[in-house]
């Protein structure tokens, strides 16, 4: 989705009343899908589960839309359950990430002709994949214990408080 709709995302990102307004379908999505009572474990995950979580993470993509929120409302929303959810979500991310890390390979030379070095970048990598690994167990534990909420309404909040400043400028 991001190579097809790459002008498209670009432009969304350009707007700042947008990004507010994805926070808030962000966070209205999050709380639909916590009231969601879903059972299926991810040993019967479907086909179509995996279509529409994958949908779901391209639309990501834009800005204001949490793609682990709503990879893992999708799930809900397909029926399986807050575990399979979150870790059908994390796992999806894997070549999600790969591509584009592969796709944004070409700017290393940039980075390196910035004065970064390849230890540099080594180090932030190291640091990220540290740091992700938290957050990944971090929102496991949140959704497990059916906490979505609070993300739905700090994107919420985040959105209106985004779309006013953006509607004052």
């Amino acid at each position: 989705m991001g190579l097809l709709f790459e002008q498209v995302f670009e432009q969304i990102f350009a707007s700042i009343t947008l990004v507010a307004m994805f926070l808030l379908v962000t966070g209205a999505i999050l709380l639909v899908s916590e009231r969601r009572s879903a059972s299926r474990p991810l040993q019967e995950a479907r086909v179509l589960d995996a279509l529409t979580i994958g949908v779901a993470q391209g639309l990501a993509i834009a800005p204001g839309i949490s793609r682990s929120g709503i990879t893992i409302a999708a799930g809900l929303w397909r029926g399986m359950d807050r575990e399979a959810s979150a870790r059908f979500s994390f796992l999806l991310a894997i070549p999600a990430i790969l591509g584009a890390s592969l796709y944004k390979a070409k700017e290393m030379a940039l980075a390196q002709a910035m004065g970064i070095t390849p230890f540099q970048l080594l180090v932030a990598f190291g640091t990220s994949v540290v740091t992700g690994y938290l957050a990944i167990r971090w929102m496991l534990e949140i959704v497990r214990r059916a906490r979505l909420f609070w993300f739905a309404y700090y994107c919420l909040g985040l959105g209106l408080f985004v779309l006013i400043f953006s509607l004052l400028r």
